[in-house]
């Protein structure tokens, strides 16, 4: 079987940067530039405790211009004034403040690196390693690592050699150390350490598998790509006579996140809602037409369909509770297929996506991790 291809396009819709990923010419992921010139998931910063309210465990923290809040643990406390390091783990949204953590991270391509809370560092693999040799391959590479930081192997890491890996988490262990350090001397709301990039991290993290074009029309952008992925072929594309966001349907693919209606090649279509507490689509039969039976029939469209949602909920960059009313179908069977084709279809995003079960009414439950705001509301300008 002929290895799929991954390419990152890189231009400007309406003044603002865009990153789509194409997976064998199809569009499968959309990254848009944020004017929030504020703190990022992934920045590290001095915050001050400014109120712990015990009731929900919880304290609020000033992060300089930006109030953060800290779930507390199992007898952890806080005092009004301390000062602290804290990173950013979920933005600001609307009245919501941005969620914070005390336990520091640092993701590379193979690793994450954190601090440990337990006298014995946590060692994890990720679940979606599923080989078993790989896995003990990997658990011994764990097991021989000297080191006071939790590390959670990513899946990237699969058949990737030990070196590597073992030179990334030493870096991004040094690199930790060196912000705890450094911690003790700053002011309230120094930054320690600001995240990657969003357009490199995307590179870096694809989750369809290692890119292998990077094509541009921004010269800054071809500078920093080449410089960061100097193994990768990466393009600067200078044809006037057809803009790059107009090339590959980008441009079309983003102005179609303001249609609730999306149709699927079956005949079938989604109708995506999203209200201020959740997500709910509901899967349509609609033109399809099937030489099978309608159960066949059904059963082809709902497949389809947990492709395109997952698709969807990639590009228009939807999270939190989302509730999925397929097409009814009887058999068992046909339901298991449907389940497992979610599963997979759900693994390719880069955010923490996950099928939860199917309710008894038969709604599919997925949660999504929130990182950024939707692509519509960068588009609108709204802040929540």
């Amino acid at each position: 079987m002929a290895e799929r291809q991954v390419m990152c396009v890189i231009s400007e819709y309406r003044d603002r940067r865009v990153l789509a990923v194409l997976l064998d010419g199809v569009i499968e992921d959309i990254l848009m530039s944020d004017d929030n010139d504020g703190l990022n998931v992934g920045d590290i910063v001095i915050g001050k405790v400014t109120d712990v309210v015990s009731s929900i465990s919880s304290a609020f923290i000033d992060l300089g211009g930006e109030k953060g809040f800290i779930s507390l643990k199992n007898g952890e406390s806080l005092k009004p004034g301390a000062e602290i390091p804290v990173q950013i783990t979920k933005e600001a949204a609307g009245s919501k403040e941005a969620a914070v953590t005390k336990k520091l991270s640092l993701a590379g391509k193979y690793a994450v690196v954190s601090l440990s809370e337990d006298r014995s560092p946590a060692l994890h693999i990720s679940k979606k390693i599923e080989d078993k040799a790989e896995r003990e391959r990997l658990d011994s590479l764990l097991g021989s690592l000297k080191t006071d930081h939790d590390v959670t192997i990513r899946t990237k890491a699969e058949h990737v050699s030990g070196e590597d890996i073992s030179r990334e988490i030493a870096e991004l262990a040094a690199k930790l150390d060196d912000i705890i350090k450094r911690s003790g001397s700053r002011t309230p709301f120094s930054r320690l350490y600001s995240s990657d990039d969003p357009f490199i991290s995307a590179v870096r993290d694809c989750r369809f598998g290692e890119v292998t074009r990077i094509v541009t029309d921004l010269p800054d952008i071809y500078d920093i790509m080449s410089e960061n992925y100097p193994d990768i072929k990466t393009e600067l594309y200078q044809d006037e006579m057809l803009k790059l966001i107009k090339l590959h349907k980008i441009e079309s693919t983003i102005e179609s996140v303001y249609e609730r209606r999306v149709w699927l090649k079956s005949g079938g279509y989604l109708v995506i809602d999203r209200t201020e507490a959740m997500t709910v689509i509901d899967v349509n039969s609609g033109k399809a037409s099937s030489k099978g039976s309608k159960a066949e029939t059904f059963l082809e469209i709902n497949l389809e369909a947990a492709s395109e949602l997952a698709r969807q909920l990639r590009i228009r960059n939807l999270s939190g509770m989302i509730l999925v009313d397929f097409i009814n179908m009887k058999s068992r069977e046909d339901h298991l297929a449907l389940e497992e084709r979610l599963k997979d279809a759900l693994k390719y995003d880069q955010s923490n996506c996950c099928f939860i079960d199917f309710t008894k009414l038969g709604i599919a439950e997925i949660v999504r991790q929130k990182k950024r705001r939707p692509l519509i509301d960068i588009l609108n300008g709204n802040k929540h």
